[in-house]
């Protein structure tokens, strides 16, 4: 029981300390997003602060990167845990945009650590159920035409691989991804035999590091770090485990509320439009709703002239664009928030920060048609 006990822990501080490293370099490769001396407006999810100056932004994103490695030091610290939380939520009260996926992730991971800091086997069964759940979430999201044009397509066989005329049987091929991770999750979840379930993920990791990373095409570098992390923590969760993770008992003790809502129920109800996309674990779906800025005029904020398109788009009827989800890219190094009750509240700080372009709002999603794309009044 001893030794159980022991390796439990070790195996509890080691996924302390691979989502706290992880969690530093994620933040430093997007520190532009964690301050508001930016361009890019800042959108509070709710408006229950006042605005606050760039020094308080710096400071809480100095202290959670002070915190984050002092919990790689002293995982064991629950304190230290609690703080880092306590910073991070304040900081992601000031700006939706820093709801990102990993950061979720992330902070689901100390707050499940903080809720079973005296259950070490609590812990581990939460975090299992959350590698899970992002494995199956994410590739139920895969299954819709938009991944197989805007990812597999587009960003896979076209510009990572050259591919210009692509073949009916290579377009659907692109469907093995999703399955791919739909399988890895259902394996970890219920095979006695976990080894070939965490191969199958590791080569996905692998496979995506390589198409995003500097090999490939250099895309999306802040989850770099999130997909390392990923493969270290299924690696220390799954692989020498020979039995299944959950038990039916499991879903229904009170005390894994929780974990089940968190990883289960919420992400279930986004499919029902109630819970975000983001936070629910859509990953790489193609399928976003995407924002064009139409401009009128740059003369009084020439700033902003770097991020209008040269291309005429169909959207904005010969007004000058800016497409916002490059914008954030590349000021921001992440991807936009892409949900329509966020484009309707970035639209009023908009207004408010950028008053003189006459601008208006334009969504729009796979495929264009007209019924897909409408105005934000």
């Amino acid at each position: 029981m001893q030794v159980q006990l022991a390796n439990g822990t070790f195996k509890t501080t080691t996924l302390i300390r691979i989502t706290a490293i992880a969690w530093f370099f994620g933040k430093i490769m997007s520190w532009k997003l964690w301050l508001s001396d930016r361009l890019f407006p800042l959108v509070a999810p709710i408006d229950i602060f006042p605005e606050f100056s760039n020094d308080v932004h710096f400071f809480l994103l100095l202290f959670s990167l002070t915190g984050l490695l002092l919990v790689v030091v002293f995982p064991k610290k629950t304190v230290l845990i609690l703080a880092v939380l306590l910073l991070e939520i304040t900081s992601c009260a000031l700006d939706q945009l820093r709801w990102q996926p990993w950061e979720y992730q992330y902070l689901l991971t100390f707050f499940f650590c903080f809720l079973y800091r005296k259950d070490v086997r609590g812990f581990i069964d939460a975090m299992s159920l959350l590698l899970i759940a992002t494995y199956i979430f994410s590739g139920l999201h895969k299954f819709n035409p938009a991944f197989l044009s805007n990812v597999w397509d587009n960003l896979f066989l076209h510009k990572l691989f050259g591919f210009t005329d692509i073949h009916p049987v290579l377009h659907y091929s692109g469907i093995l991804l999703p399955v791919a991770e739909i399988l890895s999750g259902i394996g970890l979840l219920f095979s006695k035999n976990k080894k070939p379930f965490v191969v199958l993920t590791l080569l996905m990791h692998a496979f995506l590091l390589m198409v995003l990373g500097p090999a490939g095409l250099h895309l999306n570098s802040v989850i770099w770090p999130w997909n390392a992390a990923m493969m270290l923590l299924v690696y220390s969760l799954f692989f020498n485990k020979e039995q299944p993770v959950f038990s039916s008992h499991y879903f229904l003790q009170m005390q894994q509320l929780p974990v089940i809502l968190f990883a289960v129920i919420l992400p279930a109800t986004h499919f029902l439009g109630f819970w975000p996309g983001y936070l629910s674990f859509k990953l790489y779906s193609g399928h976003p709703k995407n924002l064009a800025i139409c401009i009128k005029t740059l003369e009084q904020t020439p700033q902003l002239t770097p991020f209008v398109s040269v291309q005429n788009s169909p959207y904005c009827q010969g007004l000058q664009t800016i497409n916002a989800a490059k914008w954030v890219f590349t000021e921001l190094n992440v991807p936009i928030y892409a949900e329509e009750s966020y484009y309707k509240k970035l639209k009023k700080s908009w207004i408010q920060k950028f008053p003189q372009t006459q601008s208006h709002f334009m969504i729009f999603e796979y495929p264009s048609k007209p019924e897909n794309i409408k105005e934000i009044p």
